[in-house]
């Protein structure tokens, strides 16, 4: 059976400054809890502080039920130190895979053993003991073996898992590696030197805990060498141009950054302060916190110098369990944006009323400038026969005149009424086209609508809902103009795939091939007007049977806007 005997300490203020050191990186790696690995780097520290405390007083205690007590503590403290040490590697190296199966059967393995120490059931963990002089002799027990067989091969599985981690990481990664295994070996040659020569070094394991601990903490979380995530989430966070604030749970503000500073200049915004203090100042803040979950909304803020748009946009932090840990709020400066698209938005208005002015000059130069030209004709030979003495002539001409300057009259108002058509676009297309329709049936027209599925229309946005209802003007002027019909018909139709407008007369038709080139019958603006919201324009017409205009617009045109 292996024997081994326990000298007593003679720096024991050497070991209480050890321990205190550690408790220090304790507490002071504490405040990085929520990094990787933080957590049980800091209770791996007091653990060392525990073994080495134990050590202590197995030393100065008097009494060999003590000294075998506090022997005891330090074998569980080693146990959960060789378990932490997995579970620190395993969130540093982030080799989840291989030791989420190690950790698995540790844990179970490490209670039993824990177990095992304190009761030493049968003599398992040691069968003799006794004092020699101030020192413990123990004969270990096959339990002890065991014991210190797990521990150990814990031990070598966390320094297996370092030496993997070198060599599967590259760059930054790989060099937190090295020092991670630095550490490891550290830890090692400190323990075996006090195992096998306990009392020639027996400062030599506070030695190696500190160093160890030193290493670990300092490289891990003070220079933040472990990950360069957080350090690079920290710099993106306070130098990103959107601007960002923590709100914890007892609606306090934790942080800032520089950019929510700038935007939220005025109001009371401090670190510590509450946020209550700015949902007062800024009412949008409250409107944007008031739904849970993630919410979004777009608020305006008056300043003396400054009038500005902001996208607010609040962002619960995750929960521990039930219990909410605050929430985020982002802020997105839109002023320049809405600026732009008021910009373009103008733009696109006087492009529009461009091209209606460029629309209604190719109308009145169709039209009415041909029936000026003729009237100016007429009118000079009116003058000629006149001056021949051909009265019959003169009164046939000035007859015709009349008409025609009738015509010119009711296209003058006719064109002013388009004007006034786009007006009853704010009812809908639907309701402007029957209006128009009402008017051509109040003139004497024999004209009838159909709507099949009138409420498909709306997805037209306004701009294109205007051009089909000039398409549907320009249809119906042409054949009352032009095909001497006794009756028409509007049909509107939404079909799966598209939109269909369907004008149709029993007029004396013409032939499509011959004049759908030409200015002609407006043919060439209802043509572009179509091309305009990316439908395409189909004539068919028979002479002395009649005309059908068919206007198609793709639906995904009208979905892309």
């Amino acid at each position: 059976m292996p024997i081994q005997t326990y000298y007593p300490i003679e720096n024991i203020k050497f070991y209480l400054f050890v321990i205190a050191i550690l408790e220090a990186l304790a507490v002071y790696t504490w405040q990085f809890r929520q990094m990787p690995g933080a957590m049980v780097a800091s209770i791996s520290q007091i653990c060392k502080g525990i073994w080495l405390l134990a050590l202590v007083l197995c030393s100065t205690s008097t009494n060999l039920e003590d000294k075998l007590f506090w022997i005891s503590v330090q074998k569980i403290v080693g146990i959960l130190l060789a378990y932490l040490w997995i579970i620190f590697t395993w969130q540093l190296s982030q080799q989840k895979k291989i030791i989420n199966f190690v950790t698995k059967y540790c844990l179970g393995s490490f209670l039993c053993l824990g177990l095992l120490q304190i009761v030493n059931w049968q003599g398992l963990v040691w069968q003799r003991a006794w004092l020699d002089g101030q020192a413990v002799v123990i004969a270990w027990g096959p339990g002890a073996l065991i014991v210190l067989g797990y521990t150990i091969l814990l031990g070598v599985i966390a320094t297996i898992l370092a030496m993997r981690w070198i060599f599967t990481s590259v760059g930054l990664r790989r060099q937190q590696a090295w020092w991670y295994s630095l550490a490891v070996f550290i830890s090692w040659i400190s323990f075996f030197m006090w195992r096998t020569w306990g009392q020639e070094y027996n400062e030599i394991l506070p030695v190696g805990f500190l160093i160890n601990g030193i290493v670990v903490i300092w490289i891990c979380y003070c220079l933040h060498m472990y990950n360069i995530l957080p350090m690079a989430q920290a710099v993106a966070v306070e130098n990103v141009v959107e601007g960002i604030f923590f709100v914890d749970n007892e609606d306090y503000i934790v942080d800032i950054n520089a950019s929510a500073k700038i935007m939220l200049s005025g109001l009371p915004v401090t670190i510590g302060g509450k946020f209550d203090e700015m949902t007062a100042a800024w009412p949008a803040f409250a409107e944007v916190d008031s739904k849970a979950g993630v919410h979004r909304i777009e608020a305006e803020r008056q300043q003396a110098e400054h009038h500005g748009f902001y996208q607010l946009t609040k962002i619960p932090l995750q929960t521990f369990g039930k219990y909410p840990l605050g929430r985020i709020i982002l802020l997105k400066d839109l002023t320049e944006e809405k600026r732009t698209q008021a910009k373009v938005i103008e733009q696109q208005k006087f492009l529009a009323i461009i091209e209606e002015r460029a629309s209604f000059a190719r109308e009145l130069h169709d039209n009415l400038c041909q029936v000026l030209g003729y009237i100016n004709i007429q009118a000079q030979s009116i003058l000629k026969f006149e001056k021949n003495g051909q009265t019959d002539a003169v009164m046939s001409n000035l007859s015709r005149l009349a008409d025609v300057a009738k015509q010119a009259y009711n296209d003058v108002r006719e064109y002013i009424q388009d004007v006034q058509m786009a007006k009853m676009m704010e009812k809908g297309l639907i309701e402007a086209i029957r209006e128009y329709v009402y008017r051509v049936r109040q003139a004497g027209w024999d004209i009838e609508m159909d709507i099949y599925d009138d409420c498909g229309w709306d997805i037209l946005n306004n701009s294109k809902a205007l051009e089909v209802l000039r398409i549907v003007q320009e249809a119906i002027t042409n054949i009352y103009k032009h095909a001497e019909a006794s009756h028409s018909s509007v049909v509107l139709v939404f079909d799966v795939a598209v939109l269909r407008i369907i004008v149709t007369d029993n007029g004396r038709g013409f032939d499509p091939a011959e004049h759908f080139h030409s200015k002609s019958f407006g043919l060439t603006s209802m043509r572009e007007r179509a091309a305009k919201i990316g439908g395409k324009l189909e004539i068919k017409s028979i002479i002395g049977q009649g005309t059908k205009v068919v206007v198609e617009i793709p639906k995904f045109e009208t979905w892309s806007g």
